[in-house]
């Protein structure tokens, strides 16, 4: 449906975006994903016309859009704050659009009452905007962009000015609006959980480089790059050093130890390389073994209810690990073995 190609954007001598290349599908929820300053913004309103690229196009069910006007996109936009006019009722704001379009009056109403039922509103048309809750206000501003049967939905942090039971709530009334709508929806927002719970696919940004795309799980289970690894769960990156690639498996030597790696389809190193090995927080078990293990020390303990958490001091340097099994007490050396299963290799991080 929507085709991004080489869109590049900068503002002054700052470069916030670098050639951005994506493809969204019909019906898909595609989360733009990084941290704050990253880019994700300013490609939505590219995306939207409200900004202009430098370089690059935007194609849309195969009509390139360099030269149409937002309000000819049939866009719909949903932004972190709620831009409801104040002055208006609730219906008045969600068929403001409508109006604009000169839809005739009976239709206005049956397409607002529509929207407002959709996002679990029904009744509130008469309001004012002042009156409603947070989340109310935010379904209003949903209702908005669904009344005008928008190709493509756009939605910017909408749920960040949300308390955290709210956030929960209305995440899962988008999702399941979105799929029961078919609706295509971008959705841009630096909440690793958001993402994980709700994407179809997501891409990951960086200072304005794309830095993977995938499912959850392809981005989670199988990084690119150490920025990537490091930005979901909680992951230590070790300095190792690869022995041998044979098909899809690397030996790699971490410190003493040795031990063998699936490789993903993203990256395969050389024999002798250098890498970064990517540990998550529940790859590591305690082990009597002394074989192929990380040798430590413990240095704090702290029970979360259903795991363990504990600070170890090795030879690698202080790691922060998860366990189910209650640990031993501080200042007790341990072995800690490895689940081969939950490790992964991106290039070295370069410090700096």
């Amino acid at each position: 449906m929507l085709q991004i190609k080489n869109i590049s954007k900068s503002f002054g001598k700052t470069q916030v975006l670098q050639d951005i290349n994506l493809n969204v599908s019909d019906g898909e929820l595609f989360f733009l994903l990084g941290p704050s300053g990253c880019g994700k913004s300013t490609l939505l309103r590219i995306i939207s016309g409200l900004e202009k690229n430098d370089s690059g196009s935007i194609t849309f069910n195969g009509i390139e859009w360099s030269t149409v006007p937002p309000e000819e996109r049939n866009i719909g936009m949903v932004f972190q704050q709620y831009s409801l006019w104040p002055h208006m009722t609730v219906a008045e704001n969600i068929a403001y659009g409508l109006k604009l379009r000169k839809v005739a009056m009976e239709e206005q109403r049956v397409k607002v009452n529509e929207a407002l039922k959709q996002v679990g509103l029904e009744g509130f048309g008469p309001r004012k905007p002042g009156s409603l809750s947070g989340g109310q206000q935010q379904r209003a501003a949903l209702a908005r962009a669904l009344v005008l049967n928008a190709k493509l939905i756009l939605l910017d942090e909408p749920l960040s000015n949300l308390d955290a039971r709210l956030r929960l709530e209305l995440r899962s009334e988008i999702r399941m609006l979105q799929q029961r709508l078919g609706l295509t929806m971008i959705y841009v927002t630096h909440d690793q959980e958001e993402a994980m719970a709700l994407a179809d696919r997501m891409a990951l940004m960086n200072g304005g480089v794309l830095e993977q795309t995938g499912t959850p799980e392809e981005v989670y289970h199988s990084p690119k790059t150490a920025f990537a690894a490091l930005f979901f769960g909680k992951s230590t990156l070790l300095p190792a050093k690869v022995i041998s690639v044979n098909g899809s498996i690397a030996v790699i030597a971490l410190g003493a130890a040795q031990f063998s790696v699936k490789l993903n389809s993203l990256y395969t190193p050389a024999n002798n390389e250098k890498v970064s090995l990517v540990v998550k927080p529940n790859a590591f078990t305690f082990t009597d073994s002394t074989l192929n293990t990380i040798k430590g020390k413990i240095l704090f303990n702290e029970f979360q209810g259903t795991h363990f958490n504990s600070g170890i001091e090795t030879d690698l340097g202080n790691l922060t690990i998860t366990t189910e099994t209650a640990p031993p007490a501080p200042g007790q050396p341990v072995n800690l073995a490895l689940k081969t299963e939950l490790l992964s290799i991106v290039p070295l991080k370069q410090e700096g």
